[in-house]
């Protein structure tokens, strides 16, 4: 018999790497030799959250100054478009290089970034608002952030900030207005207009009541207590001072046991507040009739209200609704007592028309589509403070303008953050209807 030799075996292919594979393995491999480098970890330049919350406090600082009577020079607010360029770049840095743990973080998380980073610059593009698309990367930059961090930041910058420049309001620093009206003269105390003082004020309350949890201490409400009434005489400012005591109240109810039953039962009232709420001022402004009963009771007892109302109704007829926005001028009686007058004024004030006329019908709807999932998704966690929080901020900026402008509300930068260990701290039950 002649004996036939056997062949080796053949050796495994090996599979083919895709496209998504190569990428990862480039991007991890970076991601490796920056994280590994002493220099870089000496300086935190390999820390996401530090690289964060220092994109976010240049932001918030030069914002912040430009509520203020402080005149930015023409020299600084130039060098800040070259600012806004290198943020920019840390920020794809940061979710690139810093925040992708496996190759399905580049479907699930890269992909839709970019996706939104276009309609972001385009919406950039037609409302000549260049802060939009940075506005939008530190909104999905916040992934992996400790939210407690972006927090306190926002606090400690905040309140720093106010205290610097109603300080120097009163020493001659900076012009402190002073506008007359039939209740008395109302300041705003180095900021541009009482009501914005007042509104900085309220949204930095806000988020000292999220991080508590809600549950205020008694020397904490007395605290709330005297602000809203030091804003109500020096300010006249009736929105936040509401804004405030409802805050008060709230933060009496969660301490009751009956509320956390009540939110279960309740889910879909907290969570589609915000829409509901904006779309309902949107219809009612766009439907406004100053020659109807109501509007002239509305005259009659919230004036300010029924101007409001009736300059955004005009407005929407002047500029319409697009769906990437559109440049509208900004012309109000922020930043002088000499009153503009009524032809040229052009100022919208509420938050929802704002975005949709200014920014577009895509960046609202995205808005309030990422807000909407965030709420449902603190809810389920047992965190009522935020739900509480977002109620009072719709209702503030279904009258104000503030929804939109980080120098004043931080809310949209904590919709991606990290709240593990917020959670872990606060042991939360998930909220189940009926239980």
């Amino acid at each position: 018999m002649v004996e036939t030799k056997k062949s080796a075996p053949a050796a495994p292919e090996k599979s083919a790497q895709t496209v998504l594979d190569v990428l990862y393995t480039i991007l991890s491999s970076i991601s490796g030799m920056l994280k590994g480098n002493k220099v870089l970890t000496a300086l935190r330049l390999n820390n996401g959250e530090f690289l964060y919350c220092l994109c976010f406090s240049v932001v918030f600082v030069y914002t912040f100054a430009l509520t203020s009577m402080y005149i930015v020079p023409l020299s600084i607010r130039m060098a800040f478009t070259t600012v806004t360029a290198v943020i920019t770049a840390i920020m794809w840095y940061k979710i690139l290089l810093l925040d992708v743990e496996d190759k399905w973080d580049l479907i699930r998380y890269v992909t839709p970034v970019a996706l939104g980073s276009i309609l972001a610059m385009l919406a950039a593009k037609y409302s000549l608002n260049s802060f939009l698309s940075l506005y939008y990367l530190l909104i999905v930059g916040s992934r992996k952030v400790d939210f407690r961090k972006i927090a306190w930041v926002n606090l400690a910058l905040g309140g720093f900030g106010m205290a610097l420049v109603t300080v120097l309001s009163q020493v001659g620093v900076l012009p402190d207005l002073v506008y007359q009206t039939t209740r008395g003269a109302r300041h705003s105390l180095g900021i541009i207009y009482p009501t914005d003082y007042a509104a900085h004020v309220f949204f930095l309350l806000a988020m000292y009541f999220w991080l508590r949890r809600g549950k205020l201490r008694w020397f904490e409400l007395i605290v709330y207590g005297v602000i809203a009434g030091l804003l109500y005489y020096f300010c006249s400012t009736n929105l936040d001072v509401a804004c405030i005591l409802m805050l008060m109240v709230l933060s009496a109810l969660l301490r009751l046991k009956g509320v956390q039953k009540w939110a279960g039962w309740h889910k879909d009232l907290l969570v589609y507040f915000l829409p509901a709420a904006a779309v309902t001022v949107i219809v009612v402004i766009m439907l406004f009739n100053s020659e109807l009963g109501l509007s002239a009771w509305i005259h009659d007892h919230i004036l300010s209200l029924y101007m409001r109302l009736d300059i955004c109704h005009h407005m929407f007829y002047v500029y319409f609704p697009k769906l990437f926005g559109q440049f509208v001028p900004d012309i109000g009686n922020g930043g002088s007592t000499v009153p503009v007058p009524d032809e040229k004024y052009s100022f919208i004030d509420i938050s929802y028309v704002r975005i949709l006329l200014k920014n577009g019908l895509v960046t609202l709807v995205s808005l309030l589509l990422m807000c909407t999932h965030f709420v449902r998704r603190r809810v389920n966690k047992g965190d009522l403070a935020a739900a509480a929080v977002f109620v009072v901020i719709t209702i503030n900026c279904a009258v104000a303008h503030h929804f939109l402008d980080f120098s004043y509300s931080v809310f949209l930068l904590t919709l991606f953050s990290d709240f593990s260990a917020f959670d872990s701290h606060t042991e939360p039950r998930r909220l189940a209807a009926g239980k």
